[in-house]
């Protein structure tokens, strides 16, 4: 039941004149702020939930890093929010906020840039004029698995950076049937033939449409 005490505290009509007052706590900020899925017109906000009081988390967005606008707000506990619509080749900037009652937290601020599209008309082909030395010492890889007829070399440098639709490549892996694939490890070493399906990783270079043989696997040199 209830005491006298509390019923008398639950009765009794407040003082005149006496003002109560009830801040409620800023939630800590998040942390961590990275960058996921990035293209030329979306990206994933990432960050780390610091606080166990917010009641969800807002995100605000800017193309020049002063004006600021409401993008999205997610709920308590969600430390993620994907951003579509934006423009290719311009840097965003960022701010997310954990919210409460009490108000904001200090702002997680980060940038990052969308990627740049490009077709093939931004390739040219054109003769060399230069000279070229013959490799006297190529560096023969091992295979990452399977054999000279279905198998495949992963995760080789190229040595260089080397940009498609706007991503950056530094290593090829190349099967033994004739193609390979740009920044990404092979797992089945298909036909040339059969990845048309999709399964290969993408993008792939397939110069030869056939299922190859390789006599001995030394004969693939870096």
């Amino acid at each position: 039941g209830v005491n006298s005490t509390t019923a008398q505290s639950v009765t009794t009509k407040p003082v005149s004149g006496r003002t109560y007052g009830f801040t409620p706590p800023i939630p800590t900020a998040p942390g961590s702020l990275t960058f996921t899925g990035v293209s030329g017109t979306a990206m994933t906000l990432n960050w780390s939930d610091l606080s166990s009081n917010e009641r969800g988390f807002v995100v605000y967005s800017s193309s020049d890093g002063v004006n600021y606008s409401f993008a999205s707000q997610t709920a308590a506990g969600i430390t993620s929010s994907v951003q579509s619509g934006l423009t290719a080749g311009l840097t965003y900037y960022w701010k997310v906020y954990a919210v409460s009652e009490g108000g904001l937290s200090t702002a997680l601020s980060g940038s990052q840039i969308t990627t740049t599209a490009q077709t093939i008309a931004n390739y040219t082909f054109a003769g060399s004029t230069g000279t070229f030395t013959a490799l006297t010492t190529p560096t023969n890889p091992a295979l990452s698995a399977g054999d000279v007829d279905d198998g495949y070399f992963n995760n080789i440098p190229i040595g260089f950076d080397f940009w498609y639709m706007g991503t950056r490549y530094t290593t090829i892996s190349a099967s033994t049937n004739g193609w390979l694939t740009l920044g990404a490890n092979i797992t089945d070493a298909s036909y040339t033939r059969d990845i048309v399906s999709g399964g290969a990783p993408r993008p792939v270079l397939a110069p030869l449409w056939d299922d190859l043989h390789l006599q001995v696997a030394t004969n693939v040199s870096i």
